[in-house]
């Protein structure tokens, strides 16, 4: 199984895992020197690789989960297709005529740093609206003050985070989520003067 061949692979510290945390606000300044094709080629090619060295979870949150998945406790289904609440329970159906039922549910997967594929009420009516519109990569065009673009002629909507992906590409960091809040709140409270 994959996950005990990590898991025994991070008893030692990982000197590439270290150069990464150190670096992670000057890959978003590369990131923005690229062209649109050196943006899509990083995209496709990269970004998931990156991701999945980058963004290890804690060693004993690793041996946890795997422990769980291994006494069957835990459960990792994807494909939902219809959830409905009766009775006191949630009942959700999954691909392949699979239901289970629970009294709580979490969704755990975040938001989609793509705007387009989003099922969040809220971005979608923003969309339609024209109110923010998708960069190439699937996220909120944002200014390099997090300021959204639009088709309108005055923009007061600022967004950080997961969904101005492609504006940047680290979104889900908690540094580049603290600097680029101080840089949108700084341009607002320079607005007010």
């Amino acid at each position: 199984m994959i996950a005990k061949e990590e898991i025994k692979k991070s008893q030692k510290p990982r000197l590439w895992q270290n150069l990464f945390y150190n670096d992670d606000l000057l890959l978003n300044v590369i990131w923005k020197k690229l062209d649109t094709k050196g943006k899509l080629k990083v995209h496709k090619f990269y970004y998931g690789l990156f991701l999945s060295l980058r963004a290890a979870m804690p060693l004993s949150t690793a041996r946890r989960l795997y422990d769980l998945l291994k006494s069957n406790k835990l459960l990792i289904l994807d494909k939902i297709k219809k959830i409905k609440f009766e009775e006191g329970n949630f009942s959700i159906g999954f691909k392949k005529n699979l239901y289970i039922k629970a009294p709580q549910i979490v969704n755990a997967t975040g938001l989609s740093n793509n705007i387009l594929k989003t099922d969040n009420t809220f971005i979608k009516n923003l969309l339609s609206n024209k109110i923010i519109q998708s960069n190439l990569l699937g996220g909120i065009n944002v200014t390099n003050t997090y300021q959204c673009t639009n088709e309108l002629p005055s923009n007061n909507i600022y967004a950080i985070g997961a969904l101005t992906y492609g504006s940047d590409i680290l979104t889900n960091l908690i540094e580049y989520i603290v600097q680029s809040t101080y840089i949108a709140t700084s341009d607002m409270l320079g607005k007010l003067k």
